[in-house]
């Protein structure tokens, strides 16, 4: 698909493989937590132990 489209921009919503960036250097990788993670982390922030 990468290879297809060429796309200046992809939005990633998950953890994304380290080596991406690395694979395809003119596209813009933006990164965003998914909404488990974002929870886990607001928890956190909060004191409390995510579970």
């Amino acid at each position: 698909m990468m290879e297809t489209l060429e796309p200046e921009i992809v939005l990633v919503y998950s953890k994304m493989p380290d080596n991406i960036e690395h694979k395809y250097p003119d596209t813009k990788f933006v990164e965003y937590l998914d909404w488990t993670s974002t929870v886990r982390k607001e928890q956190e922030d909060n004191g409390r132990r995510s579970e």
